[in-house]
């Protein structure tokens, strides 16, 4: 076989089958009655708008203050991890009492322990630190074998494993399963074949289970040393504990990639192979920083002398403001207590749709009233339902267009990264604004004027012709599909925030509605841990018509938020006599 050559291009569809694998699990009759060979459009077409529904990252924030930059002067950590809205809720709350353990906080059924809570000593959370933990692998296979496959000088073969599985009412179905030296083989085709080599499948990296270890941590020293271990998903995580302590570190299996960065498919042939793995001993961390907190939302935290050429680890960051949000309310002392750090989990403001509306000319009542606008996206606000159906519906598909005239290229770049587009419309990118025509100031104000003016009288024809009467909250839900009958679906409930705000609220332009954001709120009180507040949704049942199943979505949507109780018990001062905190179960 003769050497692979790296510039022939693969085909459109083929991470169709990586793409339905990591798809939401739905049961809708167009994915269901869909052939073989076209189930994957289900994973990204929305069958009955046919609108492409791309997948967002899920995001999440989580901190931790020192007690000196507290009212209190206790430290306090707080997490609103960011998913795929789903019912039943995706997390649990849950208090874990066992001889030697004693935790509180949000887990997952698939996973062991909570991933935010605290065990009475120190509290702790997670976000996703944008590692890049996975490389599609390309392979040059025989014309007479497609099983067989070039590795170094030589040939392997693909080793197989047949799955059986029983369908109701149908025979037992099979399928074949292939899998080369990295992992398992998701295209074969015309001599071409890929596979995903992942940290995921490697031993030792099961998910989330070296929380085991570090959820028990009860100094700083033992919580960093327990993360040495953590293989996936890639992490912050954030600590606070009694002692006053507090610290941020990384954690996660990063392959050792020498002279390539893992962002584009490469040769499965033996020239790219990992060199081990960067585990959080090698990843940064902060201890105590002179700030008084630490914090991440998913953004770029390496540091700036990190060398991303001899140590790449990963190139695909958020850039939606939040953690500059985060950080620049905590420096100036508004998460001084509990209530505070509640009001910033559900802070609504854009610094980045404020950066795009100050660049519009101003003359016109659409640019007039986005000009006045503060950037809070709140449920009452008329400026951010204009904004919003702007940047969605208008804005951003004008400027795709331009980009790329060629619809099926357009959908894989749809719906285009928010930073980008302002970067674009504040006139950088030279080469993409000429590529769209945008060279030129004026170019760019003719393409912002025309298209707001379009989303102005959209809103106009959709709500009402008077402005003052446009609410955010009316084309903005909140979300929870079950992913077995739409009769288990719960919402809509209108809610704040969007998708670039502390308070995620990322939703698809097909429907407004809110799919992925916060699945669970906490405010820890670190050593006075009854003060500790959370909210969970859409309930903690997940049977349908149980009172629980959805009675804190009201709660969520308002950011509003239950006690989290640690103590089962109190003495009342007065009487002396003890008190349950906890109700006996009914």
């Amino acid at each position: 076989m003769s050497t692979t050559d790296p510039s022939v291009p693969l085909p459109p569809d083929a991470l169709a089958v990586y793409e339905l694998a990591t798809a939401p699990v739905t049961f809708s009759p167009e994915r269901l009655n869909a052939p073989l060979k076209d189930a994957s459009l289900w994973s990204t077409i929305d069958a009955a708008k046919q609108v492409c529904r791309t997948a967002a990252m899920e995001g999440s924030n989580n901190w931790a203050i020192a007690p000196t930059q507290t009212t209190t002067g206790r430290a306090i950590m707080a997490s609103d991890p960011h998913r795929a809205h789903a019912a039943p809720s995706l997390r649990y709350m849950i208090h874990l009492s066992a001889p030697g353990l004693d935790l509180i906080g949000a887990g997952e059924p698939s996973s062991p322990g909570i991933m935010a809570g605290h065990n009475g000593t120190a509290a702790f959370s997670l976000t996703i630190f944008c590692a890049d933990q996975e490389d599609v692998m390309v392979y040059e296979t025989a014309a007479d074998d497609p099983l067989h496959y070039r590795y170094g000088d030589g040939a392997e073969t693909m080793s197989e494993i047949t799955e059986t599985f029983a369908v109701k009412d149908h025979p037992d179905q099979s399928l074949p399963l292939h899998f080369t030296r990295h992992g398992p083989v998701i295209y074969n085709q015309d001599t071409t074949a890929l596979a995903i080599r992942t940290v995921f499948t490697d031993p030792g990296t099961s998910p989330y289970m070296a929380s085991l270890k570090s959820m028990r941590a009860t100094t700083m020293p033992d919580f960093r040393a327990a993360l040495t271990t953590w293989g996936a998903p890639s992490v912050n995580m954030v600590y606070a504990d009694t002692a006053g302590d507090i610290c941020w570190q990384s954690a996660a299996y990063v392959p050792k990639r020498t002279g390539w960065h893992g962002l584009v498919p490469v040769s499965g042939a033996g020239g790219y192979e990992w060199d081990g793995y960067l585990t959080a001993t090698d990843l940064p961390a902060l201890e105590n920083p002179d700030t008084g907190f630490v914090h991440s939302a998913n953004n770029m935290n390496l540091p700036a002398s990190w060398d991303h050429d001899a140590i790449p680890v990963g190139f695909e960051w958020f850039e939606d403001g939040r953690a500059n949000r985060i950080a620049h309310v905590i420096a100036q002392g508004g998460a001084g207590d509990i209530a505070a750090n509640c009001r910033l989990q559900n802070d609504t403001h854009s610094a980045l749709a404020l950066d795009l509306v100050a660049l519009l000319p101003g003359g016109t009542p659409a640019q007039e009233l986005l000009r006045g606008w503060d950037g809070m996206a709140d449920t009452a606000s008329a400026p951010t339902l204009l904004y919003e159906i702007w940047l969605t519906e208008h804005l951003r598909p004008a400027l795709l267009s331009r980009v790329a005239p060629d619809a099926k290229l357009r959908r894989l770049l749809a719906p285009g990264s928010v930073p980008t587009l302002v970067r674009l419309m504040q006139g950088q990118h030279p080469n993409l604004a000429e590529l769209a025509g945008l060279e030129t100031e004026k170019a760019r104000n003719a393409l912002l004027t025309e298209t707001l003016q379009a989303a102005f009288d959209d809103a106009c024809a959709r709500f009402d012709v008077d402005p003052g009467s446009w609410r955010w909250g009316d084309l903005h839900k909140g979300w929870f599909g079950h992913a077995v009958s739409p009769d288990y679906h719960v919402g809509p409930i209108e809610t704040g925030g969007s998708g670039t705000t502390v308070m995620m609220g990322y939703y698809e332009g097909a429907d407004y509605r809110v799919r992925i954001g916060a699945s669970v709120r906490m405010v820890v009180d670190v050593g006075a841990w009854d003060n500790s507040v959370w909210i969970n949704v859409p309930g903690q049942s997940g049977v349908p018509g149980h009172p629980h199943y959805d009675d804190l979505m009201p709660l969520w949507a308002c950011g509003d938020y239950v006690p989290m109780l640690y103590s089962t018990q109190a003495v009342d001062a007065e009487t002396e006599t003890v008190i349950n905190l906890i109700p006996a179960a009914v």
